[in-house]
């Protein structure tokens, strides 16, 4: 699956207790201030790979802790390196971080328009130079993705590739981190799954990039690409075996937009 980097934290339980989302309004949740911007947009997306434990929650209410960073990069025209940008302005000044539930393969569960919070829709509001915030979430398995907005949550500058981050109990959390790519952003793929087997994995590659993927994980839409800049690129998927590759590859074409959009590569056959 995709392989943003997620990380175990909150040393202290006082750092990811505070308020819960859901509910009739969106939560106030950490130190960092909370931004009200009642009917916020959303595009949808979806998730990480691995659950990650951490050290804090909320023991004996059913309640756990999740918790997201987010950071702004320009990606280098070869793809190799990430460099620090400006992100947050002062028309784009609000971080949304969106949960949802999910069954057991990860896939959200019930319905999340971005703009009205319910259970399966858990919304927090933070200023977006505060680079981090957490949500308080009944225990079970959940993903969490961060939108950029404007302060009336009108319009979105960019919405992160979703985490998916597995189980979350009372007294763990878990963390992910997100890069907005202000100069590009991802492709994410899905392939036929009908050739997996034992030892199976998939390599989709560009020109200037290669990320490895379990040949089943093609069923869903996790599997997002290594950042890249702005424009057309040719992706390529490639199933692989101990013995080399398998069958042929199947190429597509796909156009990555900046800032930080996330395009679809259609479905790869092998």
């Amino acid at each position: 699956m995709q392989q943003l980097r997620v990380a175990f934290a909150c040393a202290m339980v006082a750092a990811c207790s505070g308020g819960g989302g859901g509910g009739g309004n969106p939560a106030i949740d950490g130190p960092p201030p909370h931004v009200d911007a009642p009917n916020l947009p959303h595009d949808a997306a979806v998730f990480l790979d691995a659950p990650i434990q951490g050290l804090c929650g909320n023991p004996g209410t059913g309640e756990g802790c999740t918790s997201v960073t987010w950071r702004f990069v320009t990606v280098s025209t070869d793809g190799r390196t990430l460099a620090p940008s400006i992100g947050c302005s002062a028309q784009f000044d609000t971080a949304v971080i969106i949960g949802r539930p999910t069954d057991a393969n990860g896939v959200p569960t019930g319905s999340c328009d971005g703009v009205n919070p319910t259970s399966t829709c858990m919304l927090d509001l933070y200023d977006c130079t505060a680079l981090t915030g957490t949500q308080t979430v009944a225990v079970g398995k959940w993903t969490n993705e961060v939108q950029i907005v404007d302060h009336n949550g009108t319009v979105v500058y960019a919405t992160s590739p979703s985490n998916y981050l597995g189980d979350v109990g009372e007294v763990n959390t878990a963390v992910a981190d997100v890069d907005f790519v202000t100069n590009g952003g991802y492709f994410r793929a899905t392939w036929a799954t009908t050739a997996c087997a034992a030892n199976r994995a998939v390599l989709v590659s560009t020109p200037i990039s290669v990320d490895e993927y379990d040949c089943d994980a093609g069923a869903g839409p996790y599997d997002y690409g290594a950042p890249l800049p702005a424009g057309a690129i040719t992706v390529t998927a490639q199933m692989i075996d101990p013995s080399g590759d398998v069958g042929n590859p199947s190429v597509k074409t796909v156009t990555i937009a900046a800032p930080s959009g996330i395009v679809d590569t259609g479905l790869f056959t092998f």
